[in-house]
């Protein structure tokens, strides 16, 4: 017994630690790229009047260099930006004002900014969204301009908008006409600088942004891709507010452990678990997840696959290997879908897989089935 307090003790700790260390790293990315916008405004201000021969007439050699000095300065404004979005979203400080929108004149707008050709399909005229207006567009444009970026010239990148009816959601799926990805390379789409092709013009954190922000919402991300017919990313998000937690005593029903590091998520699945009559037990990560599932012997389990320290899936492997876990339910959740996701989740010891933007009905079936 004194073993375990001792090791809970230095589990304790150590995320103590990290979390401190985390909150020093968003700090310092918020303050150095505060410093580095204000120089950089002016070079582009000062490159864009010389381009616009504010100052004199130019030469073309003077042109190609000042082009080339005002295109390196927007991409380098561009990770900046990029930076301090990430910092925000490490500190828990990005915060989001979600509304419902009307979404085909929002596509619109997303793709006047991408430069390229970029043709929108929309199912219905009328369809709406509950999303942040800004976030969903930086959204959108990530991924247009990836999939203009990927598809050969003069070849458009195509955005399909419909209804996801299954999981209450509207889908925005971005395809591209490009060589494709090799399924073994899906997993660095989303690592923070990681890019396939190093060749390419990019900063390596835009699918990184994308599949975060998207989680924030209460959505996610999957991506469906072969070798030499393109690829495409898929973004849902709920057509709707999701139902706000009520204070509530706990029943009589099943006891549920929810691990995710994500608050919004944690007080979604809280609320609707309380309101079926679950008592709910919260966990912000793992390895907070592994202590209370110890402690708590919960008879289900909702686990999250991408989290900080120790991931979803060793999680549930952990889990599966104490004999305190025997006939537990575990059941699988993510805001990041590749093929073979739900295989990998089955294999390592959950009993079933959820999509985020979870669909209710189906996660009460689960658990009160």
């Amino acid at each position: 017994m004194r073993d375990l307090e001792a090791l809970q003790a230095e589990q304790r700790r150590d995320r103590e630690q990290l979390e401190r260390a985390l909150l020093m790293q968003s700090e310092f990315l918020a303050s150095t790229t505060h410093e580095l916008r204000s120089p950089l405004h002016s070079v582009l201000g000062m490159s864009e009047a010389l381009l616009d021969e504010a100052h004199g007439a130019l030469n073309e050699e003077q042109r190609r260099c000042l082009e080339t000095i005002y295109g390196s300065g927007r991409h380098l404004l561009s990770l900046i930006d990029d930076l301090l979005d990430l910092s925000r979203l490490e500190a828990g400080k990005l915060k989001l004002e979600c509304r419902q929108l009307e979404v085909g004149p929002l596509c619109r707008g997303a793709l006047e900014l991408v430069a390229g050709r970029v043709e929108l399909e929309l199912s219905e005229p009328a369809l709406t969204v509950w999303a942040d207006e800004g976030r969903l567009k930086q959204i959108l444009v990530n991924l247009a301009t990836n999939a203009v970026k990927f598809s050969p010239a003069g070849t458009p990148a195509r955005l399909v908008v419909e209804r996801d009816p299954e999981r209450a959601a509207v889908r925005f799926t971005v395809h591209d006409r490009g060589e494709g990805i090799q399924r073994e390379d899906f997993t660095r789409l989303f690592v923070p600088f990681g890019q396939l092709d190093e060749g390419r013009p990019g900063t390596g954190l835009g699918l990184m942004m994308v599949q975060r922000l998207a989680e924030l919402s209460g959505g996610s991300i999957s991506v469906e891709s072969q070798p030499g017919q393109g690829s495409r990313f898929s973004v849902a998000l709920p057509q709707a507010p999701r139902p706000s937690e009520r204070a509530s005593t706990d029943g009589s029903g099943p006891h549920v452990l929810v691990i995710d590091d994500n608050p919004l998520d944690r007080l979604f699945f809280s609320g609707l678990l309380r309101r079926a009559g679950c008592r709910v037990v919260e966990a912000e990560d793992a390895i907070r997840g592994l202590e209370l599932a110890r402690s708590r012997l919960p008879d289900i389990l909702l686990v999250d696959l991408r989290m900080p320290r120790l991931g979803g899936l060793d999680a549930i492997r952990l889990l599966r290997a104490d004999p305190r876990m025997t006939g537990r339910r575990i059941l699988a959740v993510s805001g990041l879908t590749v093929p073979g996701t739900r295989e990998a989740c089955l294999a390592a010891g959950a009993d079933a897989y959820l999509e985020k933007p979870v669909n209710p009905e189906e996660l009460l079936g689960l658990v009160t089935g």
